[in-house]
């Protein structure tokens, strides 16, 4: 059985270390061993227990124990893999969560340029990567079967509201603004012939006191969990994705177009990177960019309920295709079992690299002085 010690930052049934490696791990028989305990006890000699030694996205923040972790690594002769499911070093100055990964940028440069092995989610985060190392590979975020019941797509009944449901944390809020006017529009036309429900995160200021407009929290951190509340309790008639245009959002997954596809759902997404390369405009989903074109999809499928089924059949369609973990995991493990261990370090391949390496260094230092 091999084994992976992995350094994670937070609970292990929490979204990201379900979907980026703790479910494919699990369904493969991989033994689990965890580096770093509680919030900040690190236990740097558990890499000498590993065929494989994972740091997860931010877990450089703790920049001093993730060097002494590459350090036992280099001694042991363990491959390193640097998973990363965001472009985080160009997170965006209106995200929300911008503070709370200032102070791990320069730590995340210094994995990205030391690992043995970078993992990504999708190929513009490769790409835009690819100066830094050349060693990176992509593995998507896909949907665990064992945690999603897939429900068939069915219409609501004719004299129900129209609902528009959008499912996304807290960190969306700047998205959201994209379709706030369209939105907004949309109860101007309709009125009471129309719900608005928003699962996981607060309505927009300007739509939080309209009577036909819902917050639905499930109060849920355990993915599994979310998984099976969402999967047998949401219902919306057109499902919304949007995303603004920057480098950020266009290397993101297609995460959000695999759960509304698992729930029978027919969607309309942002015509960027993430859910262009899945999304077949008009087949499995609509595409939209300006105000016009979301208002345009949203009118067409609230008036045309049998599109709606129609893209929801061949969304889940696509998801079975393409979607699901276990029509992945011949690729986890190739990845995961493909590393070897370098045998020098620090990284000498370029002189730009020994530069970024040192930048990186000042950086995380600077940062961890001021905190």
């Amino acid at each position: 059985m091999p084994t992976l010690t992995v350094y994670p930052t937070g609970p292990q049934n929490q979204a990201l270390a379900t979907l980026r490696y703790r479910a494919a791990a699990e369904a493969l028989g991989w033994q689990i061993v965890l580096g770093k305990e509680g919030v900040d006890t690190v236990f740097p000699e558990r890499v000498q227990q590993a065929d494989v030694v994972l740091i997860p996205r931010d877990f450089p923040r703790f920049f001093e124990p993730f060097r002494q972790v590459l350090a036992e690594a280099r001694r042991a002769g363990k491959p390193v893999i640097y998973d990363l499911d965001d472009l985080l070093l160009a997170i965006p100055a209106d995200h929300p969560y911008l503070n709370d990964y200032e102070d791990a940028l320069g730590g995340i440069l210094y994995a990205i340029i030391e690992a043995d092995q970078v993992i990504v989610s999708t190929p513009l985060l490769r790409e835009v990567l690819l100066p830094l190392q050349p060693r990176i590979a992509v593995w998507p975020t896909l949907l665990p079967d064992a945690l999603w019941a897939l429900r068939t797509p069915r219409l609501s009944e004719p004299a129900a509201p129209l609902t528009i449901g959008y499912m996304g944390g807290l960190s969306h809020g700047p998205d959201l603004e994209l379709i706030t006017a369209v939105l907004q529009q949309l109860l101007n036309m309709r009125g009471d012939q129309v719900e608005i429900h928003f699962w996981g995160c607060s309505p927009p200021a300007a739509l939080a006191e309209q009577p036909q407009v819902r917050q639905v929290n499930p109060g849920v951190a355990d993915y599994a969990e979310f998984a099976q509340v969402f999967s047998t309790t949401a219902f919306a008639d057109i499902w919304l994705a949007p995303l603004k245009a920057n480098l950020f959002n266009r290397c993101k997954s297609a995460i959000k177009f695999w759960e509304y596809s698992a729930i029978g759902g027919a969607g309309i997404y942002s015509r960027l990177e993430p859910y262009d390369m899945v999304v077949q405009d008009g087949e499995n989903g609509l595409l939209a960019g300006s105000y016009e074109e979301w208002l345009a999809a949203v009118t067409q499928l609230a008036d045309n309920p049998d599109l709606r089924l129609r893209l929801a059949e061949n969304a889940q369609q696509t998801l079975r295709q393409q979607g699901l973990l276990s029509t992945e995991l011949d690729s986890w493990q190739a990845v995961y079992t493909a590393v070897s261990a370098r045998s020098h370090s620090p990284r000498s391949d370029t002189l730009l690299a020994q530069m970024l390496q040192r930048y990186s260094e000042n950086v995380q230092q600077r940062s961890d002085q001021r905190h």
